[in-house]
């Protein structure tokens, strides 16, 4: 069981954590927002912020492994759960739910940010062969990387 004063810092830095990850979910908002007006400035920005909350989260994962190991406590439990038997504080507790809790919607922006900025790729993939010239069914591959039309590999294998 920890004592009062372990259990006061461990909820200290969990608010830390909570405050990191808060942030963090302001950002991917502003990212999709971004994203979708293809304002490369803004997003230049936002990365590098993006890029700073990501690296200050891992410190605070650093600073709770090693608090955790000090109060000989294995970080290495379901998430950040801990043993039932070592806090008693409700605060710490709750804490933990609402970092697994963000995490968790943290993991599902990010995806969601991932599959506007695929899109956006193939879009503009999409418009460069045809301001290019290239005819859709010209390619050599398909997306999932299978061979596409012959009559295009037949070119490259006669060249």
């Amino acid at each position: 069981m920890l004592s009062s004063p372990q259990q006061l810092q461990l909820a200290v830095l969990l608010q830390e954590g909570i405050k990191l990850l808060q942030s963090l979910d302001q950002v991917y908002d502003a990212e999709l927002e971004i994203l979708s007006k293809q304002d490369l400035d803004a997003l230049s920005d936002i990365t590098q912020r993006k890029t700073s909350l990501l690296t200050e989260f891992q410190q605070f994962r650093v600073k709770r492994t090693q608090l955790l190991a000090e109060f000989g406590i294995s970080s290495q439990i379901n998430g950040y759960q801990l043993p039932a038997d070592t806090v008693n504080e409700t605060s710490v507790t709750e804490a933990v739910v609402t970092l697994e809790k963000l995490l968790q919607q943290m993991q599902r922006k990010n995806s969601r940010n991932e599959n506007v900025i695929a899109r956006s790729q193939r879009n503009v993939q999409q418009l460069l062969a045809m301001v290019r010239g290239h005819r859709q069914e010209d390619k050599l591959y398909d997306q999932s990387g299978t061979a596409g039309l012959y009559k295009a590999q037949s070119r490259i294998g006669k060249a």
